[in-house]
Parts: structure tokens; C-alpha cells; sequence
């Protein structure tokens, strides 16, 4: 033990910054907050659950995506504020609380590790007339790993309630759940969370033998204009159940997915709980364990369009239902000029089918239903050829034919950037124009 060393923290927040403005941390490093014993969870969480829960009980456990565990460093009716290229790691909940009406801040260039919770969480008022109101939030080119230590269920950079916020071109890795959540409301109601944009990400060796149902990315609720683009997934695994690249939950509407690059997952690359003209264009979705592309909860109106994406398969199919009432047959999609491919089956690739894992956990195929979606009018421009892909050692696809992709009227996706970029590189269109303030 001659090498050995304790650190036993006396405060749980190290940074409040309240109805200030413009402040800037730069360089800084941030280190070792907690509790010597976890804050009790306080009703209500802005959830649909919160007319069940007594709102004088102290709950020891946390909602969804521990949305109420406190911050290292917290913020609240503060605007232009700045940390770049500063450290956060052994704290005990999250790194970064953006409170209630935050605008403007601009977290860049940062490094956040062993979390107990997240790395940023952005809260606020659902109502965008309201003060406490978040907007125009900026989290980029930062690496934010190793969290979930406390509270697995946490989520790396969490969205809650907001507008025009930015998550763009940061690595995240190792955390057991969600690397970026965005939206907190699960009907079709009026929604004041809008464009908001997820690019450029890496998101990747998410998940574990704790928790099921997640996604790398996962969005919810009414949101037009928001974009979720050119982000590469891979790596993500459930302990038995879930395991997504992208999870499209209740109620997502409005939202743009294009040019992400998702694969090795354990269950589908995209999962649609339910949701209402979204557009899928232009992604690479390979290798998923238990399909590629899957919707959960059939309904009257068109989920999604999908079109000039990129499908492969190793022996699992392309849209992928379970028997009852999540079948491939009664979902509700518009697919059409696709490239699809299978490496274990190559042209007789499983258009779509229901099936689920064997005792081994591998996918099999109950029921094949191309048929029925070619009759639906799906996929009838779609074309059955061999992409050439590759994938990298650093989770990065390489395209062998660029001009077989042109033929087939499909924009590589490939040549975006993901993860931080050079120092030199680092713009933020968004803190261009700031925020007015309060006098």
C-alpha cells in the first residue's frame, strides 16, 4: 500500500453560478464532489408519472435517466457562460447541471470521467414563454467517459426540456445506459422542445450486464427541427433486452435522421416506439443483433419515411418484427430506395420478418413477411447488392465503391467528422450571436 492514495471528499458541489452572466472558465480542472450520504429524490419529475407519486416522500431511488441527481458544477438563470477545455472526474453525481433558465453556455473542449451519474444535464421549464426556459445550450468536442457509477441508469449528456441546443462532435464511451437523451414529454402534445441538434458524434462501448431498454441516442416527443446527423454508433449492448443505436421512444415527431452511421448493436439499429413523420435518410445501419430497423407499436398514421439508407444484415433481417402485435406486417412505414444486403445470405437478404432469439440468444426467423411489405408498396425501388463496407478497428466504416453507392443514387456517409475536432477546427455558430441578459 506504499503507493496508495485516498481522497475523501467534503463537499457534493464544488461551482453555483446563479443570476450571473458571462462567466468563463478556461483550463481549469474540477475534481472529487460527493455526498456522504445520496440526496433523496423529490416528486415531481416533470413525468407522466408524478400524479401517482406523494410529492412529501424523499425517494431513494432516481427516475429515468436519474434527471434529479445534483451536479458538481450547477448553473441557473445565468447566460453566456463558458467552460473550455476544462477537466471534471471523480464526482458523485453529474458534472454539469444546466437549472432552470440557462441559456447561451458553451461547454467545449472538456474532459469528464468516473461520474457517478452523467456528464451534463440540461433541466428547465417545458413552456418556452416561461423564464426558467433553456435555450441555445452548446456541448461539443468534449470526452466524456466512464459514468453511471452510482446511478447506472444516468445518461452522458441529457436534454430534458429546451430549444436550439447543440450536442456536436464529442466521444462518449463506457456508461451503462444512454450517451445522449433528448425530450421529456411521451404523448403528441404541443411541445416547446424544438431544434435542437445532435451531429458528429461518437458515441460507442455503451451498456453492460445492468440495464435493458436504451439507445446510444435516444429521442421523445413532438420536436420539429430537431437533426440528429452524421453521428457513428457502434458497440452498444443490453444485458438482455434493448441494446438500440438509435431509440425513437413515444410520441417522437418532426425529427431528421440522416447520415449516422450505426452498427454492431445487440438489438435493432433503429428501434421506433411510436412516432410521426420522421425522416431516415441516408444512414448506414449494419449488424444489429436482432435486426436492423424494427417499430414496436404499430399506428394509424406513417412513423417514418425511410429512404436512401444503407441496410445489411449477417443473418437477421432488415425491418424486424416479433409475432403479435409488434409485427413486421402491420408496422407502419414508408420505405423505398434502399441498399440492402446480407453477409450470411447475401441476395436471399430477409427483406422482412418476425422472429426473436433462440436460447443462445441468437436471432431467428419465425415468419417471413417481404412479400406482404413489397405489396404495401415498400421498397420496391430498393436494390439487393453487396455495399462494400469494411468495418475499422477504431469503429469507422470504410466504403470500398464509392461510385456503385452514386450509381444507386446513395450519398456516402462517411466523410463527416466524429468525436472532437483540431482546436483550430472548433467553431460554435450557435454562441455567435449571444444570448441578451437581464440587467
Amino acid at each position: 500500500l506504499e503507493d496508495f492514495t485516498a481522497v475523501i471528499p467534503r463537499l457534493g458541489q464544488l461551482v453555483r453560478i446563479e443570476d450571473a452572466h458571462d462567466v468563463r472558465f478556461e483550463n481549469v480542472g474540477f475534481a472529487y464532489a460527493d455526498w456522504s450520504q445520496a440526496p433523496a429524490a423529490h416528486p415531481p419529475f416533470q413525468m407522466r408519472e408524478d400524479p401517482l407519486l406523494d410529492p412529501q416522500v424523499q425517494y431513494a431511488s432516481e427516475p429515468q435517466g436519474a434527471s434529479t441527481v445534483p451536479g458538481a458544477i450547477e448553473l441557473s438563470h445565468s447566460t453566456n457562460c463558458s467552460f473550455v477545455g476544462c477537466s471534471i472526474e471523480h464526482v458523485g453525481g453529474y458534472g454539469i447541471r444546466l437549472n432552470d433558465g440557462v441559456k447561451g453556455t458553451l461547454i467545449s473542449g472538456c474532459r469528464m470521467s468516473d461520474l457517478g451519474a452523467g456528464g451534463v444535464e440540461c433541466g428547465g421549464a417545458a413552456e418556452s414563454g416561461d423564464p426558467d426556459f433553456n435555450s441555445h445550450n452548446e456541448i461539443s468536442d468534449c470526452v466524456i467517459s466512464d459514468g453511471g457509477k452510482v446511478y447506472p441508469q444516468a445518461v452522458a449528456v441529457f436534454l430534458r426540456h429546451g430549444a436550439h441546443n447543440t450536442v456536436a462532435y464529442n466521444d462518449i464511451s463506457r456508461f451503462e445506459s444512454t450517451a445522449i437523451a433528448c425530450g421529456w414529454r411521451w404523448d403528441y402534445g404541443e411541445n416547446d422542445s424544438t431544434d435542437n441538434h445532435i451531429v458528429g458524434n461518437h458515441l460507442h462501448h455503451l451498456g453492460g450486464d445492468q440495464l435493458n431498454w436504451f439507445g446510444a441516442i435516444y429521442t421523445l416527443g413532438v420536436s420539429p427541427g430537431t437533426v440528429v446527423a452524421n453521428n457513428l454508433i457502434h458497440d452498444v449492448k443490453a444485458a438482455d433486452f434493448g441494446g438500440w443505436g438509435i431509440l425513437v421512444d413515444p410520441a417522437t415527431s418532426g425529427v431528421e435522421f440522416t447520415g449516422n452511421i450505426i452498427h454492431s448493436v445487440s438489438s435493432e439499429c433503429l428501434h421506433i416506439k411510436t412516432g410521426r413523420a420522421n425522416i431516415v435518410a441516408g444512414n448506414l445501419l449494419a449488424y444489429g443483433g436482432m435486426g436492423q430497423i424494427s417499430l414496436a407499436v404499430p399506428e394509424e398514421h406513417i412513423a417514418a419515411i425511410l429512404t436512401h439508407n444503407v441496410i445489411v444484415g449477417r443473418g437477421t433481417s432488415a425491418f424486424a418484427g416479433s409475432p403479435g402485435s409488434a409485427s413486421v406486417k402491420d408496422i407502419n412505414l414508408l420505405s423505398d430506395a434502399n441498399m440492402i444486403w446480407d453477409d450470411a445470405q447475401e441476395q436471399q437478404a430477409l427483406l422482412a420478418a418476425d422472429g426473436g432469439p433462440d436460447d443462445s440468444g441468437t436471432w431467428m426467423v419465425s415468419t417471413d413477411y417481404s412479400d406482404e411489405w413489397h405489396a404495401k408498396g415498400n421498397d420496391i425501388h430498393s436494390v439487393v447488392v453487396n455495399p462494400g463496407i469494411s468495418i475499422n478497428q477504431d469503429g469507422s466504416v470504410t466504403v470500398h465503391d464509392v461510385e456503385l453507392w452514386q450509381r444507386e443514387g446513395i450519398q456516402a456517409v462517411f466523410t463527416g467528422v466524429q468525436g472532437p475536432r483540431a482546436k483550430d477546427q472548433r467553431t460554435h455558430p450557435q454562441m455567435q450571436c449571444h444570448m441578451p441578459y437581464e440587467q
